[in-house]
């Protein structure tokens, strides 16, 4: 869940050396400022998508592998940058890896993300074929899937976008003008495996939910650290999890 704001922007492609993301509303696409959030989140290949809040269009739910807003009959579309780079991901087991990058199993293979891109770009409806310690194994563009053809596993292919921090024309800008109200709500998985809200008020002994909130907007994919009781939290915000450093357990976090 994100706030963030509609602007009527022209679009130069030939000038744009950054991202932009857009909403179509009326046949005509319009900017959404501060998107540096939502690409983020984009850049990480287990998000799906996010809700954006108090917009002019109202809140928009952004799908990002169908790339559709939900429930709305609005258009949705991130305008690539000349200095966009793109990183391929594979779900393998239970995570997502980077081609290129050992896996759970520290292995890797010779394919990496430029290989898949530069294959990707000539000609997405080709299947693209290479092969791991012998074994044959395909990529479908269109389907966005992995084969291994000698035991016909698939595996979700998905290609994001290098996160490189905020834009040149955000980074200095005050929280106060993020136009922040409303704010989401952070949760973590009890025990039970029920979802429990943090705090909605101050202590000396606890962080709150609009603390989380407030180190998220300043650092969507980093992390933060407190400490309740006599245990220290570190809350990581790419993995959104959370680890008891004393204790080593790690609890799933959300934001709604």
């Amino acid at each position: 869940t994100r706030r963030s704001s509609i602007c009527d922007e022209e679009y130069d492609d030939s000038a744009q050396t950054c991202y932009q993301w857009q909403v179509r509303s009326e046949r005509k696409w319009l900017n959404i400022v501060h998107d540096w959030v939502i690409e983020a989140q984009y850049s990480l290949p287990g998000v799906v998508g996010m809700k954006i809040y108090n917009t002019a269009l109202g809140a928009i739910s952004i799908d990002f592998n169908k790339m559709r807003v939900r429930g709305k009959p609005l258009g949705v579309r991130r305008r690539a940058g000349k200095d966009d780079v793109w990183v391929w991901y594979c779900r393998c087991d239970t995570q997502w890896s980077a081609f290129g990058e050992k896996n759970s199993q520290g292995k890797s293979s010779d394919v990496n993300s430029d290989t898949l891109e530069k294959h990707y770009q000539q000609d997405k409806r080709r299947p693209f074929e290479f092969t791991v310690d012998k074994k044959p194994y395909r990529i479908d563009f269109t389907e966005m899937k992995q084969l291994n053809v000698t035991t016909g596993t698939r595996r979700k292919v998905r290609r994001r976008p290098k996160f490189s921090g905020l834009k040149a024309d955000t980074v200095t800008l005050p929280m106060g003008q993020l136009n922040i109200s409303g704010r989401p709500i952070w949760q973590f998985v009890g025990d039970s495996g029920h979802w429990h809200n943090f705090s909605q008020q101050k202590s000396a002994n606890s962080v709150t939910s609009d603390d989380v909130e407030t180190q998220y907007q300043q650092t969507p994919q980093g992390s933060m650290t407190f400490s309740f009781g006599k245990f220290q939290y570190k809350l990581d915000f790419a993995a959104m999890c959370q680890t008891n450093v004393t204790t080593g357990k790690i609890r799933k976090i959300q934001r709604i």
